[in-house]
């Protein structure tokens, strides 16, 4: 029972030095005039770099590629594009109501 006691209080007394990390994000800008003509390719080295247009990468000192960037178009579509997602599945009357046997 001591035992127990013992690591008890142990656990408790670390429990209270040990805290959490702090939660807050690390944020940061870019300014959108930078282009990936600005970065670095640094050989035998992992590298990103961040533009206007997205995240560049270079893998082992490869020429720079796209990861993830701006979306200019969806389905064709340029500009300001609004998607409409639908919040249920509508049926067309035209549809047959069955489903085959399987």
């Amino acid at each position: 029972m001591k035992k127990l006691l013992l690591v008890a209080a142990l656990c408790f007394l670390f429990g209270y030095w040990v805290r959490a990390q702090n939660p807050a994000p690390y944020q940061f800008g870019v300014n959108p005039t930078t282009t990936v003509s600005n970065c670095a390719v640094t050989a035998a080295q992992t590298t990103y770099c961040f533009t206007g247009a997205g995240l560049y990468q270079s893998l082992n000192g490869a020429a720079f590629t796209l990861v993830a960037g701006a979306v200019s178009s969806v389905n064709g579509q340029t500009g300001t594009v609004v998607l409409a997602i639908p919040s249920k599945v509508v049926v067309p009357a035209t549809a047959s109501q069955t489903l085959p046997l399987q």
